[in-house]
């Protein structure tokens, strides 16, 4: 019996302790820690996709700067309480545009590179 207790209390903190970080985005210190928390828990490969999706999600939501608006407090919303993969589950469903050549944008004449 005190075996099937201690495998089963070891099964419970396993399971209790395997859970993913969730972001805590409720204020800009709070997203600040505990997006670092998150990117330093993660492989390297992942870290890079983790703060592109972050960024890409922001870039959508029409944030522009690092002060406080509505659209940062919309974006701050829909990461709080989210893991990685899910923040990067959002971010993949989310389409950018191409950016246009800047030489159209620009008016400007086409680079022929010859110098």
């Amino acid at each position: 019996m005190r075996k099937l207790f201690l495998a089963l209390l070891a099964a419970a903190f396993m399971f209790g302790c395997s859970g993913d970080l969730k972001l805590n985005a409720s204020t800009e210190a709070a997203l600040k820690s505990s997006l670092i928390k998150m990117v330093d828990s993660l492989p390297k490969n992942k870290k890079d996709e983790l703060l592109q999706a972050v960024t890409k999600i922001a870039l959508s939501k029409g944030v522009k700067d690092k002060k406080e608006s509505k659209e940062r407090a919309a974006f701050r919303n829909q990461i709080h309480g989210k893991t990685a993969n899910q923040i990067m589950d959002i971010a993949s469903g989310i389409k950018i545009p191409k950016m246009p050549n800047m030489n159209n944008i620009l008016d400007m004449p086409a680079s022929n590179n010859t110098l």
